[in-house]
């Protein structure tokens, strides 16, 4: 959309097209850069930036490349966009790198994967994704390829050289040894239950599985505690919760303790395993269910 009058009417078609909520971004026209790293989050190496060149049948279009474009051979979008490799001053370079290197770091990334960025009308390269489980598909034509195997053949890698730096990162990895485990829940997909809670180890009756120290106001107060890694908890009723699960049974709650609000283990929880709130609100009746959306 291009004027604010039209976005009522584009948030509902949103809205339509599936159960979460709507993020409303701006829409950076700029060019389109992706760089491809292998590495630890201390010491990534950087492929040269690539950019993604969006061809005729986008005149008119907006310039974004759609699951369509992708995969769709009968779509008009379909094999439209060209990667080349990026052609830029040293310091729009430097910026590039400098950012994707922050976002691996940021995000914790170790192995392989892709930070996707646009240029804005400043001149400054955007994040707009970081994509930690990027295509590694090869085909006989670039097209036909995975952007992270064309980033490394335009930089002059064969493809056993890519592959074989991102098991020789992969073997680093394992020697450095499991990854401290930073909180004790995380969101999981699962085909029955969609994004829930699960626990990342075992966690004891008592602890405090996360802090809740932020929150998103809204027209009736607080709705959506903040959990941890960029992820939110949002009640669901409880009669839809049991449907779903089979089960009426919290394994945590919320609780405050100090002037703070945390998430607390009513009962002891095994590893992996779904982690079912239950809090109270004045508002939402006396019992209200809280589950991660996707």
């Amino acid at each position: 959309m291009h004027r604010a009058e039209d976005l009522p009417s584009a948030i509902r078609r949103a809205r339509r097209a599936g159960d979460g909520d709507v993020l409303v971004e701006q829409f950076l026209p700029g060019r389109e850069l992706s760089v491809a790293i292998i590495g630890s989050p201390e010491e990534p190496v950087l492929l040269p930036a690539v950019e993604f060149v969006f061809g005729a049948a986008f005149h008119g279009r907006p310039a974004v490349r759609t699951l369509q474009s992708k995969q769709d051979p009968t779509h008009p979008e379909y094999g439209a966009v060209e990667i080349i490799r990026a052609e830029l001053d040293t310091a729009t370079r430097q910026a590039v790198e400098s950012a994707s290197r922050a976002a691996w770091k940021a995000l914790g990334c170790d192995g392989y994967g892709r930070v996707d960025l646009r240029l804005g009308e400043d001149g400054l390269p955007y994040v707009i994704e970081v994509n930690a489980n990027c295509s590694l598909e090869i085909g006989p034509q670039a097209g036909d390829c995975g952007t992270m195997v064309v980033a490394a053949r335009l930089a002059g890698w064969d493809d056993e050289a890519l592959f074989s730096s991102i098991l020789d990162a992969g073997l680093a990895r394992a020697a450095r040894g499991p990854l401290p485990v930073r909180s004790a829940a995380s969101a999981r997909w699962t085909p029955a239950l969609g994004y829930s809670l699960h626990a990342l180890r075992a966690i004891a009756e008592g602890e405090i599985i996360a802090e809740l120290d932020q929150s998103l106001a809204a027209g009736r107060g607080a709705r959506r505690p903040w959990l941890v890694d960029g992820e939110w908890i949002v009640p669901d009723p409880p009669a839809r919760w049991a449907r779903t699960t089979g089960v009426a049974r919290a394994d945590a709650v919320l609780a405050e303790r100090d002037g703070s609000r945390h998430l607390a283990a009513s009962r002891p929880v095994a590893p992996f395993a779904e982690v079912r709130i239950a809090g109270r609100s004045a508002r939402r009746g006396p019992q209200m269910l809280l589950k991660i959306p996707s």
